[in-house]
């Protein structure tokens, strides 16, 4: 049993335009696991810039490695959706967003850089 959530958030702005994505994997008793990309674009310039982060835990190591509750219902971002109310959703949401982000930072692949830019005016 687990879950697995993609949520995007795309936000533009008069000068840019950002985009935040974010993988969430949760394996009950196996691991809970983020990949989180950001893209950034300034308009008017050809330029996008990528930065991509991993976090990942084993649930053994949970409350001695991140420091962060390990029973399944913490975790539970089923209970972000619609049928929990408005004010319960948005707490759970801002509870998981701060445990997520406790969650210990892990090497990507090689061939996947942290941070990358391009410029399309030079494609």
């Amino acid at each position: 049993n687990g879950a697995a959530v993609l949520s995007i958030k795309v936000r533009v702005m008069p000068r840019c335009l950002l985009i935040l994505a974010r993988l969430f994997v949760r394996v009950d008793y196996v691991l809970v696991r983020v990949r989180d990309v950001r893209v950034f674009h300034e308009f008017g310039t050809g330029r996008i810039c990528r930065d991509v982060t991993w976090r990942e835990c084993r649930w053994s190591e949970l409350v001695t490695g991140a420091g962060v509750p390990d029973d399944v219902g913490s975790w539970r971002v089923e209970d972000t959706a619609a049928g929990a109310g408005a004010g319960a959703a948005a707490a759970t949401q801002q509870r998981l967003q701060a445990m997520m982000g406790r969650l210990p930072e892990v090497a990507a692949p090689t061939d996947l850089p942290r941070y990358s830019s391009i410029d399309l005016d030079e494609v």
